[in-house]
Formats: C-alpha cells, sequence, structure tokens
C-alpha cells in the first residue's frame, strides 16, 4: 500500500510562500468583513461577559458562539475629530475566554476600541480633564471604562503597546495616556519592554500591584482584582499608581509644529 502524505504538494508550498505580506493581510481582511457580515450584536448574556462582570462594547457574536471584536487601525481611523473604523484585526473571544487573532491579519497599530465615541466629548471639555487607557485584554478595557468613562485602546499583546501608545500621542498629543499592563508571574520580560517603551513615548505605565491573597489566587489584571477585591479597592489601587507615576516621569516632548485638529488639550486623570 502506497504511504500517502499529510504535507502539502511541492507546488502548493511554493506559492504560499510567494504570498507577500500584503497579500496575505488583504485576504486576512476580506475574512474578517466576511465574518463580520455574518455576525450579530452581542449582549452582555455571554458567558465571557457573565464571567468578567463587564458589557459589551462594539463587539458581535459568531454562530457559534464567540465574540468578535474588530481591531482598528489607529492610524487611519481616526482624522482630526472623526472616527471612521479601518479593520485591520480581529479578536475572537470564544464562550471559555480563549482568544486570538485573525491569522495574516497585521497587530503592528491595530488595536479594539472602547468608548472611542468620547473623543467627542473630550474635544469639548474645560482644560481637557480625560485620560486615554491602553490595555492588554478586553475584560480589563471594559472595566476602565465603564468605571472611569475615559476610551480605552485594547492593544492584544505587550509587543503592540509599542506602536499603539506611538500612534496615540501623535494623534492626541496633549492626552494623558495610561498604560494599564498585566503582572503575571513568570512573564516579566515582555511586560518591562513594553513599559519601557510606552515611558519613552511619555505614557503612564502601572500594573497591579497584587496582596499576598491575591497572588495566591492566580490574579493577573485589574479586572481579576476588581472580580475578587471590588471595584473601589482596584480604583484606589490604579489611581494611587497613577499619581506616583505622574509625579515622577518628566513630560513628553510637545510638538514643533503647529497643533492640528487631532489635538484635544492638556490632561489630567479624573474619575468620573
Amino acid at each position: 500500500m502506497t504511504e500517502t502524505s499529510s504535507n502539502p504538494p511541492e507546488t502548493a508550498v511554493k506559492a504560499a510562500s510567494n504570498i507577500t505580506d500584503k497579500e496575505r493581510h488583504s485576504r486576512a481582511i476580506e475574512t474578517i468583513l466576511a465574518k463580520l457580515t455574518n455576525s450579530y450584536e452581542a449582549s452582555h448574556y455571554h458567558p465571557y461577559l457573565e464571567d468578567n462582570d463587564v458589557g459589551a462594547f462594539d463587539l458581535s457574536v459568531d454562530d457559534d458562539g464567540n465574540l468578535l471584536g474588530v481591531g482598528v487601525d489607529l492610524k487611519a481611523s481616526f482624522t482630526g475629530t472623526a472616527y471612521i473604523p479601518k479593520p485591520r484585526n480581529l479578536l475572537t473571544i470564544t464562550p471559555y475566554g480563549e482568544t486570538s487573532l485573525e491569522p495574516g491579519a497585521r497587530v503592528y497599530g491595530a488595536a479594539l476600541m472602547i468608548g472611542h465615541n468620547q473623543f467627542r466629548r473630550i474635544a469639548k471639555m474645560p482644560n481637557g480633564r480625560h485620560a486615554i487607557f491602553v490595555a492588554l485584554d478586553y475584560a480589563t478595557g471594559a472595566f476602565l471604562y465603564e468605571n472611569t468613562g475615559w476610551p480605552v485602546a485594547v492593544a492584544f499583546r505587550p509587543s503592540n503597546v509599542k506602536s499603539v501608545v506611538e500612534i496615540l500621542r501623535q494623534k492626541f498629543p496633549r492626552s494623558q495616556i495610561v498604560v494599564c499592563l498585566n503582572n503575571e508571574d513568570g512573564k516579566s520580560h515582555g511586560r518591562d519592554k513594553a513599559r519601557r517603551e510606552a515611558r519613552k513615548r511619555g505614557a503612564v505605565v502601572v500594573y497591579p500591584q497584587f496582596s499576598h491573597e491575591e497572588r495566591n489566587h492566580s490574579l493577573i489584571s485589574y479586572n481579576d482584582m476588581a472580580m475578587f477585591s471590588g471595584p473601589d479597592r482596584t480604583l484606589r489601587g490604579l489611581m494611587g499608581q497613577i499619581e506616583k507615576e505622574t509625579a515622577n516621569r518628566k513630560p513628553p516632548a510637545q510638538p514643533s509644529a503647529p497643533e492640528s485638529a487631532d489635538s484635544y488639550g492638556e490632561a489630567t486623570v479624573c474619575r468620573r
């Protein structure tokens, strides 16, 4: 009996290797748009959202019950004060909390925006008292938005924090950008690198400081802390860290060119 191989034919492998990154990304965008077309608006009754006690913000659900969140191209989606989302990636969250990004789609410069409509509100606020948060996961981003009222960019990975902060700094040069990283044992390298890169770009960087009891329960994020110890304890710790980090850092260099329509005024963190 002739053995069959599970490997693809040599011609197929060669053809696949000839696909450029641009073509691969273009095909991924087509897949993303098709998935979104066949999805419907998510409700807060989804198992993942209920388990994390957060709402559904700009999420949809596919026929398999997976949550879908669009990672927009930050640079292309903000034009002046207008926000026109341009898909760049797609976050998929299963009912069991497993997450993945769209294969072939670019991650660099992509973020899931929670509360993007707040940018118009920010533009009208006296003295620009506001912040833009950057988080790594949807649950933390939703917790921050629900409890502060300020918009959140979910960057998906520590390696993408640099590009997200860089673009937000270009688009909103006077905004206070606060990066909320996770605090996970054994994974400090990616966190520390993201922290260095974000601070270079004038962002305030914080991560949850767990008590001994909280650490024994394997908590890693601000939302985990809120679920275990309550939102008040979590927000007190978060705002205290932001104040401390703000006092200890140097302000970012202001752009020498005249401010564009993307500028929204000087900012400080405040709670709604």
